[in-house]
């Protein structure tokens, strides 16, 4: 009783001081005889962490001076921040398939770039080089923006809440990282259509039954390859989402939204529907998409790039190489809104 009495009074300890460089936290404690002493915590949740382990560490006699009073890391790296800090946090919180995109942005794009600059040096010119370079090197501004972007403001998130910086970084978006997003008129999406539905080299049956879907339903892409037979009433005109492909084309998990729905089914989707249901391989539960003999889904690459080659063959290279599933979805939403659909009823579509 008299240890966690100690315990919750420790935070007492813990007292503020100015510095230049802003506000700093350090306790001064006598326990058993012991004096502890420390000072230059960013945070007092930091301050208060190590004199509660100093605390409970001269209770159980293991308390060793050395092993506390190390030179706080005041001028941590990105790169150091992101392995030691931020990894560890968004490995706890985050999907899977999520934490694997971040790990490859930073590694393969981020820390290259930045990893060995000082955490509190960061600011918002550099972060705008950063992205203006990654542009001229062929990025894609959307994948600057939807995952560059938000995986540096969730680092500099945590670095704030963590105490090793006082607020997040400015990130300025250069004029020529604000391309639109591409969405096609009903005059292409009939073109691609039209294409799709031909005999064609360019796309494989069920490749063309996925475009099929993907476009009268709306549905993302991993949502359509997670699709399974008892998913689909086609008397009752109805199709239930409530997974998606995961990272690993292997495994399902819940929808991105992270709900159940269930949605009309299009008179033009049921030929790409029951295309898909007639070309399912043999396999027990009832898959519409995965390989055979295996069970893998179908690669999305797969269907990413022959969908490229069938609508540069309809529109032309220039703009059939930016047709993406997802392009699809979004040309969709805006041919329902332009025919006076309320926007509600297609946020609930979608």
């Amino acid at each position: 009783m008299s240890i966690m009495t100690h315990m919750k009074d420790a935070r007492e300890i813990i007292k503020p001081y100015k510095t230049e460089r802003g506000v700093r936290y350090g306790f001064d404690f006598q326990l058993k005889g012991i004096r502890c002493r420390r000072k230059s915590f960013i945070s007092a949740d930091e301050a208060y962490a190590v004199a509660l382990q100093i605390r409970l560490d001269i209770f159980s006699g293991s308390y060793d001076p050395s092993r506390y009073f190390e030179k706080l890391q005041k001028d941590i790296t990105l790169e150091s921040f992101w392995y030691n800090h931020h990894l560890p946090i968004i490995q706890k919180t985050l999907k899977i398939r999520t934490v694997k995109g971040r790990v490859s942005c930073f590694t393969n794009h981020i820390l290259p770039a930045l990893g060995k600059i000082k955490l509190r040096a960061l600011d918002g010119n550099k972060l705008e080089q950063y992205l203006l370079q990654k542009a001229r090197e062929g990025v894609a501004s959307s994948t600057l923006k939807h995952q560059h972007i938000i995986a540096i403001k969730a680092l500099t998130r945590d670095a704030v809440k963590l105490g090793y910086i006082t607020s997040q970084p400015p990130i300025r978006i250069d004029a020529k990282l604000k391309n639109t997003k591409l969405t096609l008129t009903k005059s292409q999406m009939k073109s691609i259509l039209d294409e799709i539905s031909k005999d064609t080299s360019l796309m494989e049956p069920r490749v063309k039954s996925i475009c099929q879907i993907l476009f009268w339903t709306g549905l993302r892409l991993g949502e359509a390859l997670a699709l399974k037979s008892d998913d689909i009433d086609l008397a009752g005109n109805k199709l239930n989402i409530n997974k998606t492909v995961a990272y690993d084309s292997k495994s399902v998990t819940s929808t991105k939204a992270g709900i159940d729905n269930s949605i009309p089914i299009h008179p033009e989707a049921i030929e790409g529907i029951t295309a898909a249901i007639s070309l399912m391989t043999d396999n027990r539960e009832g898959w519409l998409f995965q390989e055979e003999n295996t069970n893998r889904f179908i690669y999305p690459q797969k269907v990413r790039s022959q969908l490229k080659a069938v609508s540069t063959k309809a529109l032309g290279s220039k703009l059939g190489n930016k047709v993406t599933p997802h392009t699809l979805r979004r040309s969709l939403a805006s041919m329902l809104i332009d025919d006076n659909t309320p926007v509600d009823v297609v946020a609930r579509l979608l």
